[in-house]
């Protein structure tokens, strides 16, 4: 055992004992005072982590019991609280992931504020589909953000670098590209000056305004953009009215949940239940039907009536069951090997990472 642990071999059990667990309650204190890495940075954050780690292995090793966790409110959330840690046969407490079900060591898994628990891999995961999804970001959990300050060091390395890299671009609500087509590179704050900014890969200026190269006077009509409008406008596709993005839909109803999590009417494009335009386009709701159809079996046109009464479970709604042998999520499109969550009632298909994000 380390040195910082060795001062306790020849304490006697209850003093040892007591001693661990005011350290422990000491780091944790230390954590939601200061915030993870406000101290001595990101090495100060591994060092705090490895000694509450060694203490955590110590007391294991010693046999001594865990402090039992605070008994979760009846009906808090959509999921019960994590169990606690069991012994593995080395005595290292393990917990069990929330999203994949592995059990591993626990004292190298991050425990999110709700008191889920990640495996580096998952985490890993959660923290890249955020950079591509951003319906994921800011990266959380039951709604509460997981900062990438403490999260960081469970990361894989390549996605740690990647997420610390573009974190101040996905911060950005007002991003600038640039204009050239063949480099698109996101241009930092730190290279805007005034309506002009300046990529820091190719030197290209760009008018952050119209988004095209600088020029002098009102910016000029954006032929590209107008295209897309028009071909929008023959295609039937609506446009957010927060982030502006155009949505197609194709199967399902006319509540649209952007990426940008604005909620709108795919007929007219208002704000959603601020318009008396119908929910379904029938061909559209039997399209969905014949979909849960061809995954569970049933008949189609029962299974459109109960769409109808149920398509718009709210997040507290959903009565989720678990389906052994995964299956492809609705929502993020990822095919998961072990295990799915089915709503009975709007049939959809879910992963445990939207389930707890989205």
């Amino acid at each position: 055992m380390a040195a910082h642990t060795t001062v306790l071999d020849d304490l006697d059990d209850e003093t040892a004992h007591l001693i661990i667990k005011c350290q422990l309650e000491e780091l944790t204190q230390l954590e939601r005072e200061f915030g993870a890495g406000s101290e001595g940075g990101k090495d100060g954050e591994v060092a705090r982590r490895f000694y509450e780690a060694e203490l955590k292995a110590y007391r294991a090793l010693r046999g001594f019991a865990e402090e039992e966790a605070q008994a979760p409110d009846e009906g808090d959330g959509v999921d019960q609280q994590p169990s606690p840690p069991a012994a593995a046969p080395d005595g290292v407490p393990r917990f069990e992931c929330s999203v994949c079900d592995e059990r591993n060591v626990s004292d190298y898994d991050y425990s999110a504020p709700c008191g889920h628990h990640y495996c580096g891999d998952c985490l890993s995961d959660l923290f890249a589909t955020s950079m591509r999804d951003e319906r994921f970001y800011p990266p959380r959990c039951c709604n509460q953000h997981i900062l990438f300050e403490s999260a960081g060091i469970f990361l894989r390395k390549e996605v740690e670098t990647e997420f610390a890299d573009k974190k101040e671009e996905l911060d950005d609500s007002r991003r600038t590209y640039c204009h050239v087509p063949t480099c698109s590179t996101y241009v930092p704050q730190s290279h805007k000056q005034a309506d002009v900014a300046r990529c820091p890969s190719c030197q290209q200026e760009t008018c952050i305004l119209c988004h095209g190269a600088t020029h002098e006077g009102d910016c000029p009509p954006d032929e590209a953009a107008q295209s897309v409008i028009d071909t929008a406008s023959q295609e039937g596709w609506q446009r957010c009215y927060s982030c502006q993005r155009m949505v197609e839909l194709t199967i399902g109803c006319n509540h649209i949940t952007c990426h940008c999590r604005a909620q709108f009417c795919y007929v007219c494009g208002e704000r959603w239940r601020t318009c008396r335009c119908p929910q379904f386009h029938e061909e559209r709701l039997l399209a969905r039907a014949e979909q849960v159809a061809d995954r569970e079996g049933g008949n189609a046109a029962e299974l459109a009536e109960q769409l109808r009464q149920h398509h718009e479970c709210q997040r507290g709604d959903h009565e989720y069951e678990r389906i052994e042998g995964g299956g492809d999520c609705d929502e993020c499109g990822e095919y998961l090997r072990v295990f799915i969550w089915r709503c009975e009632n709007c049939h959809t298909d879910i992963c445990s990472r939207c389930r707890f994000n989205l």
